[in-house]
């Protein structure tokens, strides 16, 4: 059976005003800037910084998770919600809960996979093994007793060589997200666990703060748990540098 995802997404270009008003302000226009940094080359932990720090990209993803009123988020979590940081997941990536209530946190397990796209639909796909990984360790977080977790695939494209399509349209392709999709262990997910896709684009020779596209779909949706009272003291101590 074919399974149909709907992706919601969000595209900005930053500019300069002129000094002039009356002048043309072009946007989402081609770029042949040289020596700008792959969206692929930041950390894992830095792309995940950043989708929160951006309104509209953090507004988009939040919203997909969290039908309540803006959440309280915070990022790079350990101490003192994870005890044992040398047991899975060791820390969490973006917990967020409803603002005064925290016995209603939702963890999530970020994992991304690097696409470089190329011309006439041919990519490059790295990282992909990484999100069996991610499934144990979104595992861990279910067995934590969190009340909702997830597991996050954030998909990195580098879609600056794929000049045959215009700017807004330099996505990964089908089979390549088939592959993603499909990804190891996705049998072994804990049933309660949630799978969200979030797809960041760099579609020319922009650095991805002043041009991009975010996309944002829920493949399945978390289930409802109990939080214990415990896990809910540690979530109200969480150091306010963790905040983002």
């Amino acid at each position: 059976m074919r399974t149909s995802l709907t992706f919601r997404s969000v595209i900005f270009h930053t500019k300069l005003l002129p000094e002039n008003l009356d002048d043309p302000i072009p946007i989402f226009e081609e770029s042949n800037k040289k020596n700008v940094e792959s969206v692929k080359t930041p950390p894992e932990a830095w792309i995940v910084r950043w989708l929160l720090s951006y309104g509209e990209p953090r507004n988009l993803l939040l919203s997909h998770l969290s039908p309540a009123e803006p959440p309280c988020v915070f990022a790079e979590v350990k101490e003192p919600v994870v005890q044992n940081p040398q047991k899975k997941p060791g820390d969490i990536d973006i917990l967020f809960y409803p603002t005064g209530l925290p016995q209603q946190s939702t963890a999530v397990e970020c994992k991304r996979v690097k696409v470089t796209a190329h011309g006439e639909d041919k990519d490059t796909v790295n990282k992909i093994e990484n999100i069996g990984i991610g499934v144990k360790q979104a595992n861990g977080l279910a067995e934590m007793g969190f009340y909702r977790c997830f597991l996050a695939v954030i998909v990195v494209v580098d879609g600056r060589e794929r000049r045959e399509y215009n700017v807004l349209s330099r996505s990964m392709s089908d089979p390549t997200f088939q592959r993603i999709y499909e990804f190891p262990l996705r049998e072994d997910l804990h049933p309660d666990v949630g799978i969200v896709f979030v797809e960041i684009i760099q579609p020319t020779g922009r650095w991805i703060g002043e041009m991009a596209q975010v996309g944002v779909s829920v493949d399945l949706q978390a289930e409802h748990r109990e939080q214990s009272l415990s896990l809910t003291s540690r979530i109200i101590d969480i150091s306010p540098r963790n905040k983002a």
